[in-house]
């Protein structure tokens, strides 16, 4: 696979988790960037689970719930997802 082809799906994936918690939080996804943080946004430890729960079912994965709790940014959030894409292929 090229590494534009991987670009895309991760810019993909990014979008896709972004609109995941804006649609949790009712918010503009253009209001969450990378670089914003799970606590500007509010979100606690059920949130944590329940858009994990989310974002497995829209991209067809499964992550340890756990180790969200110690994510900080969506760019954390991100970076997870992708590990777990990579560890499934």
């Amino acid at each position: 696979m090229s590494s534009i082809v991987m670009d895309n799906d991760r810019h993909g994936r990014s979008n896709e988790v972004i609109n995941i918690i804006a649609a949790y939080k009712s918010l503009s996804p253009e209001s969450i960037t990378l670089s914003t943080s799970l606590e500007e946004l509010g979100l606690n430890s059920l949130d944590a689970v329940t858009i994990a729960f989310d974002i497995e079912e829209a991209l067809g994965i499964t992550m340890n719930e756990g180790e969200l709790m110690s994510l900080n940014t969506i760019s954390d959030i991100v970076k997870l997802v992708e590990s777990v894409v990579v560890d499934s292929k």
